[in-house]
C-alpha cells in the first residue's frame, strides 16, 4: 500500500515545543519516512501565539477549526465551534500568513455538556436533540441550554432535577459560514478539507447537498 502522508496529533505548548519539535525532526529520519509528506495538527491557538508557538519542522499542517470555546463554562454558547472565536484567533490574516501549508478540518460531531449548579460535571454523548425534545424531562432555557425537569435516567445516564444541559452541535448553515470565512484567508495552496467526523450516524443528521457545499466554499 502506497501511504503518502503521515501526520502526527499533538496540541504543544510553549513549554513542550522544544521536545516535540526534537521528536518530528528525529521521525523525518526514519526510513519508512522516505519520500512521504510529514504532516502535522495545528490548534487555533498555535496560529494565534505564532511567536511563541514556534513552527513545527513539518510540510504542512492540518488546521483543527473546532473545540476553540471553553467547554467547561457555563452558558448558552457552543465551544464547538463559535464564529467569534474563529475570528478573534484567525484575525490580520494569520491562517494566510502561517509559514505551513494548511489543509483544513470542522466538525460534525456534536455533545451535551452537563453541568450541576452552574458549574460542569462532565460531557454526554448519546443524547440527541430528539431525547432533548421531551417536555416531561426537559425544558429549554436558551438556545442551546435545557433544565432536567425532574429526576430520570435517559440512555444510561441518571440525571437530577435541576441540573443544565448545553447542546452542542454543528448545523450546516454555521458551517457554511465558518467555511466563507476561512475561504477568504486562502493561501497559495489547493487545502484538502476534512469533516471530522464522518461515520453513518453522522451522515444521517446532514444532507449531502449541505456537506458538499462547505466543499464548494473552500475550493
Amino acid at each position: 500500500m502506497n501511504i503518502p502522508e503521515i501526520q502526527i496529533d499533538c496540541d504543544w505548548t510553549r513549554r513542550t515545543k522544544d521536545a516535540y519539535f526534537f521528536f518530528l525532526d528525529t521521525l523525518r529520519l526514519q526510513p519508512f519516512l522516505k519520500d512521504k509528506q510529514l504532516s502535522v495538527t495545528i490548534r487555533l491557538h498555535q496560529v494565534k501565539f505564532l511567536a511563541g508557538s514556534g513552527v513545527p519542522p513539518a510540510d504542512k499542517g492540518l488546521l483543527m477549526c473546532y473545540n476553540m470555546g471553553n467547554l467547561r463554562k457555563y452558558g448558552d454558547h457552543n465551544s464547538i465551534l463559535n464564529m467569534d472565536d474563529l475570528e478573534a484567533y484567525t484575525a490580520r490574516d494569520r491562517i494566510s500568513h502561517y509559514p505551513l501549508p494548511l489543509d483544513l478540518a470542522l466538525p460534525l460531531f456534536e455533545w451535551n455538556v452537563l453541568f450541576r449548579r452552574q458549574a460542569y460535571a462532565g460531557l454526554l454523548r448519546d443524547l440527541d436533540a430528539t431525547d432533548l425534545a421531551d417536555g416531561h424531562i426537559f425544558r429549554r432555557n436558551g438556545s442551546q441550554l435545557y433544565t432536567i425537569i425532574k429526576d430520570t435516567i435517559v440512555k444510561g445516564y441518571p440525571l437530577r432535577a435541576g441540573e443544565e444541559i448545553r447542546y452542542e452541535t454543528c448545523p450546516p448553515a454555521l458551517l457554511k459560514k465558518a467555511a466563507r470565512y476561512l475561504s477568504k484567508q486562502r493561501q497559495d495552496y489547493d487545502p484538502a478539507v476534512v469533516l471530522y467526523h464522518l461515520d453513518a450516524n453522522t451522515l444521517q443528521r446532514y444532507d449531502l447537498a449541505d456537506l458538499e457545499a462547505v466543499y464548494d466554499i473552500l475550493q
